[in-house]
């Protein structure tokens, strides 16, 4: 509730209602009183009206004071509709039920309190409205003195009260950020120190690795700088150099004419012979045929160049 509609709305109070409405307040309200000033008649309207605004219990008690003495008993139905309502109680008991809208704390009535209070019109008044010098008595000069130094010293703490409120909100967020900027640091480490873990496993694996594969090419350079032990297979190809040339450092081969041996002479010689038609003559076939008869499992009768060098490969593979 503004301060301003309170401040009007005491006001446009006339003399002997205010002090109708301070007596009322005082009575049922005895707990409650402004500092400084012994009695509430000699406070002013602007300390009463500040006392209502930083004090809601304060501020309540006073609006019910209004309310009971302005409309004197009066009881207000509000199912009816407030221009109704005004057109059932005197002019001089608007304010009262302005005080009584307001006390209910609902925006719509605290409008309906607002215009009720702004159009209540002066000569509505049983007497001059209220003002300070008619209401107060003249007060000796030592309250006054401590009266104004009471008004100054309420102005500045209720700015420093602000302040404070500022600075410590400006406090508790800082604070706050301080407390997320404390974990994330810490995370931040552990992260650092798991990472800083795993690059030291990493270092390790890296030097293996490199131990490993130095020691795989040591191997390698000397498996190939050895000389290729040959197959303990002694071979006669008739005539197949063409074929088979690349594979005597591996396979003992002799590519020898058969016409120069006899058959028992090559079949104790050799493991195996290696026959390929297309290249030797007829004569030649059919007399490695009649070994074949003899000798079938050293005896090997190719079809094709392809089948002869597939054999080799197995045979090197095989080893």
């Amino acid at each position: 509730m503004q301060a301003d509609t309170i401040s009007k709305l005491l006001e446009k109070l006339d003399k002997q209602q205010y002090s109708n409405v301070i007596r009322n307040f005082t009575q049922h309200n005895k707990r409650m009183k402004i500092p400084g000033f012994s009695h509430m008649e000699k406070a002013p309207v602007k300390l009463v009206v500040n006392s209502a605004r930083t004090n809601k219990a304060f501020c309540k008690a006073l609006l019910e004071s209004v309310s009971k003495v302005i409309l004197s008993g009066t009881e207000i139905n509000l199912e009816r509709d407030i221009s109704d309502i005004k057109k059932d109680i005197p002019n001089t008991a608007w304010l009262g039920l302005a005080a009584f809208l307001l006390l209910l704390e609902n925006d719509a009535y605290t409008v309906e309190a607002e215009s009720i209070i702004d159009e209540y019109d002066d000569d509505q008044k049983q007497e001059s409205p209220v003002q300070e010098s008619a209401i107060l008595p003249k007060p000796d000069k030592k309250e006054e003195k401590f009266r104004e130094k009471y008004l100054n010293a309420r102005i500045d703490i209720s700015e420093l009260t602000t302040e404070l409120e500022k600075q410590t909100l400006l406090l508790q967020k800082a604070n706050a950020e301080i407390d997320q900027l404390r974990e994330e640091k810490k995370d931040l480490e552990q992260r650092c120190i798991s990472y800083l873990a795993q690059l030291d496993a990493l270092i390790k694996d890296n030097r293996k690795l490199l131990e490993e594969q130095k020691a795989v090419q040591a191997k390698l350079a000397a498996a190939q700088s050895a000389p290729q032990p040959k197959l303990d297979v002694l071979v006669l190809a008739p005539n197949c150099t063409d074929i088979l040339s690349k594979y005597t450092d591996t396979i003992p081969i002799a590519f020898d004419d058969t016409t120069k041996l006899s058959m028992t002479e090559a079949i104790e010689k050799y493991d195996e012979i290696w026959v390929f038609p297309d290249v030797i003559s007829f004569g030649a076939y059919r007399a490695l045929r009649r070994w074949k008869q003899f000798a079938d499992e050293k005896v090997i009768i190719f079809q094709t160049a392809t089948d002869v060098v597939a054999y080799a490969e197995k045979l090197i593979q095989n080893r």
